[in-house]
């Protein structure tokens, strides 16, 4: 389960920044309920994805320089293999 709880905070991660909705970092670690080590490690994670994350100090953002989708595709037998094991 650690695995798919790290899928939806990249996801909720990626959904901020594209909306630019992440506030200065103090304020999108509370969003995402971690720590501030852990967001960087997050941005890293997508950096080593190809995507492109800045900061805007005005606006106090994070955001994406260049278009970029984060789309994770889990094939069925796996997310019920790991349903039924709950």
């Amino acid at each position: 389960m650690k695995f798919i709880k790290q899928l939806e905070c990249l996801q909720r991660l990626d959904h901020l920044i594209k909306n630019k909705c992440t506030g200065a970092p103090e304020n999108f670690v509370k969003k995402l309920g971690i720590s501030r080590s852990h967001l960087y490690r997050l941005i890293e994670t997508l950096k080593d994805y190809g995507a492109e994350i800045s900061y805007n100090r005005e606006q106090q953002c994070f955001y994406y320089k260049k278009p970029f989708i984060f789309k994770v595709l889990i094939p069925d037998t796996i997310l019920s293999y790991t349903l039924i094991q709950k």
